[in-house]
This record gives C-alpha cells, structure tokens and sequence, in this order.
C-alpha cells in the first residue's frame, strides 16, 4: 500500500507565495474575501487525491490507499519548553494570509478528509509519527513537502516528494524532485540518519535554532563524516581548528548545540489515538464538493470536478 503524507503548512505557504502576485481576478471571492491561496492549494488537493500523483519517474499517476493531512495546531509545543525563543524570530503573518486560514481545513474536508493536529506538537512530529507507523506496516510512504526538517526520515520505505514549480519553458521553472537517500548526502553530504545532527551544527535561522558558529553546511558534513555524530565532535573537540575548539571548550556552547540536537529530531511517538482511523483513502462526496467549490467561487475547479465525476 502507499501512503500520502501532506505537510499541510508547507503547502499552504508555497501556495500562498506562489498565488499572491497571479491574475487579480482570482485573488477575492465577490465579497471581498481572499482566497488566492485556498484557490491554488484546492488546486493542488484536487490533482493529488482525484486525479493522482504524477510520478515521472515511471511515467504514471500514483493514488496513495491511506492520506494524511498534517497541520501545526498553533500555540506553545513541546519545542518551546526545551528553548523558550525557538521560532522567535518569525514575522507575524499577513492580513490576507491569516483570513484565509480557515479554508484549508474546509477544503481538506469538502474532499473527505480529516485534518490531523495535536496541541504541543508540530505537524513534522505528526508527519514523523505516521511515517513510521506506516513504514512498520510495510507501506511505501511517500511525503508532500519542501521542508528539509523531514529529510531525517527518508528510507528505503520513506521518500519526500517536492512538487513541480512553474511551468517548463518560463523562467522560475523547478522539475519535481523525488528525495531518497542519495538525493539527501547529494544535498548535504550527510544521509538522513545525520540531518538532526547537522542541522544542529548549522543551526536554522527560520526556527531560530542556534548552531556552532563558523560551521557552514560543509564544515558540518565534514566533521560527522570524520567524527560520526554531534557527541562524537564534542568529545574530540580538542581536534578542530582553534576557534572551533575554544568555543566548544565553554559547557555552556556544548550544551547549547546539544539543545539545538533536541530541537532539529522529529519526534515520531505523537499520540494519535484514534485519529489513526482517519488515515485512509478519502470517500469524497462529489456533490458536496461541488457546493463547498460554489461557495468559494472557484467556477473552474466546480467545472472540473463535473468533468471527473462525469455530472
């Protein structure tokens, strides 16, 4: 069986970006609403669940048996108690980004989803709880998403798609990307096993995860491949270069890049419950669709849904 893991706020802000500056005929509903992002993520939605997966790779479309919807519950998460500033740093959302919150949800259950969120977890830990459940229950997974934080979980069984971008010929242009094992050490230099790890050492500035200064994304696929974690560099901190070795000789830097380690693992035991129930194919309601799609007056994806269902 496959598996389709949606990284439901990845999508939304690529959809958002991608959307914001498109016709202005599509940009609000006729009452002044803005649903350019809920347009374009529907979009999206309706090619990956009722048309199917393009996988160019074997040149055919792929329609997963289980489908999660991942999102961030909002709030404080478990995260924030092991670092108080973690994604400190980020902006407050826009106006007409935040208004149109509410429909993604809608959208999702209009096509005969649930939405999966749990309060003090992020939807990566979601993403990473399922992924292994179904990766133990010897399904292909595969995840929808551009976020490099879940690059930890590729397998043999786990791979992370990255959606086209563009149109082929226009400037911008971006092929779909399969990410599997090599694609990651191709990237990083590091595999899937070390991502937390490295991306401690580098730190991440969009979460605002502190990182060891001076170490870039090759000093840090250096000194794992050398040493073999971020313990391993620590202990063997006596080797490196004099300004690397003075500033991990504080305990207070080890133990800084050792919280960072903490922030950058996905946690992969989130208690889902019963909401594993809704992990499945969806049974979507053609009709209901239709009057969610009426309501939105998104007039070309109502006509081709009509199309698809043959009404």
């Amino acid at each position: 069986m496959t598996t389709l893991i949606v990284d439901v706020s990845g999508v939304i802000h690529r959809c958002y970006h991608a959307a914001k500056g498109g016709d202005p005929n599509f940009l609000t509903r006729s009452d002044g609403l803005p649903v350019f992002a809920v347009r374009a993520f529907t979009d999206t939605m309706v090619s990956l669940l009722l048309e199917g997966l393009w996988d160019s790779r074997a040149r055919q479309k792929l329609l997963p048996e289980r489908v999660c919807f991942a999102f961030d519950a909002g709030g404080k998460t478990l995260r924030h108690d092991i670092f108080d500033e973690y994604k400190a740093n980020r902006p407050e959302k826009p106006d007409d980004f935040r208004r149109q919150m509410p429909y993604f949800q809608q959208a999702i259950e209009a096509l005969g989803c649930l939405p999966i969120f749990v309060r003090g977890f992020e939807a990566d830990d979601i993403i990473a709880t399922v992924a292994r459940r179904a990766e133990a229950l010897g399904d292909h997974v595969i995840i929808y998403s551009g976020d490099k934080d879940l690059f930890s979980l590729v397998s043999p069984s786990i791979e992370i798609y990255q959606p086209q971008h563009g149109v082929e010929g226009f400037q911008g242009y971006r092929p779909e990307k399969w990410i599997d094992r090599d694609a990651v050490i191709a990237k990083f230099g590091v595999g899937p096993s070390h991502m937390a790890d490295f991306l401690a050492l580098v730190g991440d500035t969009s979460d605002n995860v502190p990182g060891m200064p001076g170490c870039g994304a090759k000093g840090a696929a250096d000194l794992l491949a050398r040493y073999g974690s971020l313990e391993g560099v620590l202990a063997m901190r006596n080797e490196l270069k004099p300004k690397l070795r003075e500033w991990l000789n504080h305990d207070q830097n080890r133990n800084t890049l050792r919280m960072s380690r903490q922030l950058t693992t996905l946690m992969d035991d989130v208690p889902l419950g019963d909401l594993w129930e809704y992990i499945e194919r969806p049974i979507v309601d053609p009709h209901e669709l239709l009057r969610w799609l009426e309501t939105m007056e998104f007039a070309t994806l109502q006509s081709r849904v009509r199309k698809l269902y043959n009404l």
